[in-house]
Parts: structure tokens; sequence; C-alpha cells
């Protein structure tokens, strides 16, 4: 049985389907912008600087919209949380994937960042027809995230040269 989203739930999940992907435009620029610097070697230490900064600030972000969804009991500061955690992750892999290529880190994050789209379009597609309702559906839907998230884990794991502390 296909469950039919209202207006309000359709446009809400445009809202929040635009949203991301913004987001995940801005961020690929983002890290564009980092690549370049880090390119050149007059502006390579304000990259890692930068880097730094993103890093700590997107912990501290994931860690407050997880203990404000909880205190508000509001599930929607989780996608902020996961947001926030997304970036921490993507910037652990830039400071710690030292590898032969300077590329490499750039291109995991870049790799990441596609896959995250094509993940929320087909969200969208299958919440919008109403499949995402099948459980079958959905365990499949989960299994393909779950395996983008394992490949690109292997990958950071194999170019990771330093260790965290």
């Amino acid at each position: 049985m296909k469950h039919r989203l209202t207006k309000q739930e359709k446009e809400n999940l445009e809202n929040r389907i635009v949203f991301a992907s913004a987001a995940i435009f801005l961020y690929a620029l983002l890290l564009a912008f980092i690549q370049k610097m880090a390119a050149s070697s007059s502006t390579v230490s304000g990259a890692l600087a930068f880097i730094e900064i993103l890093w700590w600030a997107s912990l501290a972000g994931a860690m407050l919209c997880a203990w404000w969804g909880a205190y508000k009991e509001k599930k929607s500061f989780f996608f902020y949380c996961a947001a926030s955690f997304f970036i921490f992750l993507s910037t652990t892999v830039l400071r710690f994937c030292t590898g032969r290529s300077s590329r490499v880190p750039f291109l995991i994050n870049y790799l990441a960042l596609i896959a995250m789209f094509f993940l929320i379009q087909i969200f969208r597609f299958l919440k919008v027809k109403g499949w995402f309702e099948n459980k079958k559906v959905k365990m499949a839907f989960f299994g393909v995230c779950a395996l983008a998230l394992v490949v690109l884990a292997v990958i950071s794991i194999m170019n990771i040269n330093r260790i965290f502390f």
C-alpha cells in the first residue's frame, strides 16, 4: 500500500532536499577553495589552520545539535548533527590522509559528496512515489547507503598515514 504524501509533507520534503543539495554544493566549493589554498606553498599553512578550525567547530556543532535535539526531543536537529559529523569526518580525512598525492583526500571527499547527492535524490524519489514505505525497498536503500559508507571508510583508512594523536 503506497502512502501518498500530503501537499505540506511534499513541500517539507522538497525544502529539506533543496537545503541538503545546496549544502553539498557549498561544501564542495569550500573544499575546492581549501584544495587551491593547499596547492600553494604560500597559503598551505592557512589551509591547514582553516581545516583545523572546521574540524573542531564541526565536532562541537555535532555535539551541540545532538544534545539540543535530545533535550527538545526534535528529530530535525539530528539532521544538523549528522551534517556536522560528516564535516568532522571529512576534515579528519583531510588532516590525516597524507598519501602519495595531496589530491587523494580531496578526491575521497568529493566522492562522498557525490554519493550523498545521489542518495538524497534517490530518497526523495522513493519517498514521493510512496515506495519508501515498503520494508524491502527501505532495507535496500539503507543497504546501499551502508555499502557506500563502507567503501569510503575503507578507502580513507587505506590512505591514513599518521596516527590521530
